[in-house]
């Protein structure tokens, strides 16, 4: 959803590849004709002023889902972190240094620097550190898919995307939504 927003401290040819790389994914957004699932209207990443892709009604998605997972977050755990400004850049800096940290190297799917593991397989082979964008563009494509009678999705706040609950445990949770997809 933006350009390099964690990666502060690259050179000017991983800069120049972290920009690439992110316009590149503004226009991929932009071609699979992903849409909103309440409004069925067509979903758009733009770039901003500043040169980050925070603009458009993908951008306001994603926020929604990010806020949707503060809710719950304060809900279970009495807290109360506030929700996220679609318009603020320092808002989506703050969610993203917190909880959605870069912590691969560029390309890291295509082993990029050679330094890392590459995740070359389907999802990649180590799935804690993905990007927010390839749980929701997932969620959407399986929910614009007329084979597919419902999505149950959600983001966790503050916790990473694998086998993280609301409540309970993975494990048992898992189980509980076979049994009754199964009609147990």
């Amino acid at each position: 959803m933006e350009r390099g927003l964690t990666r502060g401290s690259l050179g000017t040819a991983d800069a120049a590849i972290s920009n690439g790389l992110a316009a590149e994914y503004a226009d991929y957004v932009n071609a699979i004709g992903l849409k909103n699932p309440s409004t069925g209207s067509a979903l758009t990443l733009a770039s901003t002023s500043n040169g980050y892709y925070q603009s458009g009604s993908y951008h306001e998605y994603g926020m929604s889902i990010i806020n949707d997972a503060v809710t719950r977050s304060n809900k279970y755990n009495s807290a109360s972190v506030s929700t996220y400004s679609t318009t603020s850049s320092d808002a989506l800096y703050s969610f993203v240094s917190t909880c959605k940290k870069a912590s691969k190297g560029l390309g890291a799917f295509d082993d990029y620097d050679g330094k890392s593991n590459p995740e070359n397989t389907l999802f990649g082979i180590d799935q804690g550190d993905t990007h927010l964008g390839t749980e929701i563009n997932l969620a959407l494509a399986l929910q614009a898919y007329s084979g597919v009678k419902s999505v149950d999705f959600e983001t966790i706040w503050g916790l990473g995307h694998t086998e993280a609950e609301d409540s309970g445990t993975a494990s048992a949770n898992f189980i509980a939504w076979v049994e009754a997809c199964c009609g147990n």
